[in-house]
């Protein structure tokens, strides 16, 4: 039977390797009867370990038997909720982020979700989620909820308070430490048992630690949108989002909100295909090998995807022209300078626009091939000085070079319409998703607009919808950040301008 004086406190503490002696029964000719108090402690209990299925089918009974206990109720309208989620990933994100802006610390009480995917054998990795459906860019994949997790409202010190908020957790409820270690902690053999008894490795805790927790601003919105007013710093361990193996070319992302991560497709992948994220963040510069490899020696293997095939074989005559030349195109753009302000009129495009092409001469493959990384920015650069200047047409071009330079395969952009080529716009094919992606999604939905091209500036606007669902993690606040004023600029017959 249940432990009345004990069970109480279970949630609180989250203790609930001491709830499964309590909730054990010695198999009886019939079942027991419970009290009310007894069914409620055993649907906290369910509650508490996620089993939100389980949990709905004893509140139904406590509402059924006990008509007048409103807390019955209550739990059973939260429960669905939570069953809503884990199922089907139905989470109200305006909900989450008020939540986020009224708990301290932001740990918030919702369920996991995992979609589309299966943690499988990976070949020469050790494991790694795949798919098992057909995904579109955009779609979730995952929602989880940390295994632990810290938060400061300083920019440090969360890695040292999750490492003992880590270890007192186990301490707490030593069955979950076969979960946490089968997260990855290198070479390191851990101890597992004393005398017999259950041990918490220190050494495990600050390995685990140390090579997979998230750490980053309390929500991946207020990095996006350099919110200055967001302050503090989070870390966690999310033990399926550890599962992902690396590559410096993704397809999928992470986002957060609090305690929860999100994960996305970032483009169209088929059934069976391994998700894969980068270890280090891509820099807006020239891939480098060497500091790559560098960063991920602790984790016992060599990156070898495209980039650093790519970057690997590059001649240093090939890299020293690369330099000389962005060091010309800086020069170029310095002529906009004027007194602490900037003159778009000033700088000579034409010039950027022949260095640029000099330095894209210089990569062997084709950017749908090899994304190259230290272009899109410069070209980034030259569509908001377009943007000012209100070169509609410019803008379309060189948004669409950026898209390039990032890997993109997009056809039935250009302006005017190529020869045989579609209206509609149709990416075949998924590059790099940074931050800025939703800006030109933005650029060249108002740029349609601006020429009268209603109907591509809506796709534009969808794919920017989708670009920021991915970034961002959700889609319901796109109309607050960006929606709004796109339509304005289009109302009024505006480019969209971040200068």
């Amino acid at each position: 039977m249940i432990d009345l004086n004990r069970a109480p406190s279970y949630p609180k503490t989250q203790r609930f390797d001491s709830t499964l002696s309590d909730f054990e029964y010695p198999p009886p000719e019939s079942p027991p009867v419970q009290s009310e108090r007894e069914l409620l402690l055993e649907a906290n209990y369910l509650y508490s370990l996620g089993r939100f299925r389980d949990c709905s089918e004893v509140l139904k009974i406590i509402c059924k038997e006990y008509p007048e206990n409103r807390q019955a109720k209550t739990e059973l309208t939260r429960t669905i909720f939570r069953l809503l989620e884990q199922q089907r990933g139905g989470y109200s994100f305006k909900t989450l982020y008020s939540e986020v802006a009224t708990l301290h610390p932001p740990q918030l009480d919702h369920a996991t979700y995992v979609g589309p995917v299966e943690v499988r054998e990976s070949p020469g990795k050790d494991r790694g989620p795949f798919t098992t459906a057909q995904v579109k860019a955009g779609d979730l994949l995952v929602c989880e909820k940390a295994f632990s997790y810290s938060y400061s409202d300083y920019s440090t010190g969360t890695k040292t308070a999750l490492r003992e908020t880590t270890f007192r957790k186990l301490t707490d409820n030593p069955n979950l430490i076969p979960l946490f270690s089968s997260v990855y902690h290198g070479t390191y053999q851990p101890i597992f048992e004393i005398d017999g008894k259950p041990f918490v490795d220190p050494q495990l805790v600050e390995r685990v630690t140390t090579l997979n927790s998230f750490g980053g601003s309390l929500t991946s919105l207020a990095s996006h949108i350099s919110n200055p007013n967001a302050t503090g710093h989070s870390s966690g361990i999310w033990v399926l989002a550890a599962s992902i193996n690396h590559s410096c070319i993704a397809n999928c992302r992470r986002s957060f909100i609090g305690d929860m991560q999100i994960i996305r497709t970032c483009r169209d992948i088929p059934p069976n295909t391994e998700l894969l994220w980068p270890y280090r963040n891509p820099a807006a510069q020239d891939h480098d090998y060497d500091a790559t490899q560098r960063d991920l020696e602790e984790y016992g293997f060599v990156c070898a995807c495209e980039l650093c095939v790519d970057a690997k074989s590059t001649g240093k005559k090939v890299l020293n022209k690369r330099e000389g030349l962005r060091i010309e195109l800086a020069a170029v753009f310095a002529t906009g300078g004027q007194r602490g302000a900037f003159d778009c009129a000033k700088v000579d495009t034409a010039m950027i626009e022949r260095t640029l092409a000099l330095l894209e001469s210089t990569y062997a493959k084709s950017a749908i091939e090899v994304p190259r990384t230290g272009l899109w920015d410069p070209y980034l650069a030259l569509t908001r000085m377009y943007g000012v200047l209100g070169r509609s047409q410019n803008v379309i071009w060189s948004t669409l070079k950026i898209l390039e330079m990032l890997g993109f395969s997009v056809h039935g952009a250009a302006f005017p319409v190529r020869k045989g080529e579609s209206r509609v716009i149709v990416v075949e094919k998924w590059g790099l998703v940074v931050d800025y992606l939703v800006e030109c999604w933005m650029i060249l939905w108002t740029a349609y607009a601006v020429l009268g091209d209603g109907e591509r500036a809506e796709m534009a606007r969808r794919f920017a919808v989708v670009s920021y669902r991915i970034v961002v993690g959700e889609d319901v606040t796109f109309e607050e950040r960006y929606g709004g004023k796109g339509r304005a600029c289009v109302e009024q017959s505006r480019l969209w301008s971040s200068l």
